[in-house]
């Protein structure tokens, strides 16, 4: 079943946002869709895929909460979570997404590559207004460019993280 939502935002890795802008869509594909409309909460089951203008997430299940003006509350994807955008790509048992924090937790074997580059840790938290992460316990590779600096390194707005 395809299933269709005006605006959704999600979040991805290392501050990069899923986030389709008024007037673009999202598009939500899943074996099973359920909505509550009294408690505010889409959820879709077995293999979920949503195709946004900028990524590109697929996972067992997720969940999204909204609030009372049907904007995105948060979001939570289970099960085999495995996020695209711009060439990076995102993989971890369980991604949650808090809009109104810009706070991204990814759990269970997170990792993120951009091309080489790579962050891997049981935890990585994103804190996306605040251009923060960490890794708990922490791998990061860093494979030499030319003196340029990772992408991974790198906040969407295209300042470099500090």
């Amino acid at each position: 079943m395809r299933y269709r939502i005006p605006v959704l935002v999600l979040c991805f890795a290392a501050g990069v946002a899923l986030a389709a802008p008024r007037g673009r869509e999202t598009v939500i594909t899943a074996k099973r869709g359920s909505f509550d409309y009294k408690g505010s909460i889409a959820e879709f089951v077995g293999d979920v895929k949503v195709v946004d203008p900028e990524v590109t997430m697929q996972s067992d299940k997720l969940t999204v909460f909204f609030d009372g003006s049907n904007e995105v509350k948060s979001v939570m994807a289970l099960g085999n979570v495995r996020l695209r955008y711009q060439g990076k790509t995102a993989t971890c048992a369980k991604a949650v997404y808090i809009a109104q924090d810009g706070y991204i937790a990814m759990t269970g074997d997170a990792t993120i590559r951009d091309g080489k580059d790579t962050i891997v840790g049981k935890v990585i938290q994103i804190w996306i207004h605040d251009e923060k992460m960490t890794v708990e316990p922490g791998r990061l590779v860093i494979y030499p460019d030319e003196g340029k600096k990772s992408p991974l390194l790198k906040s969407p707005g295209g300042r470099r993280g500090r």
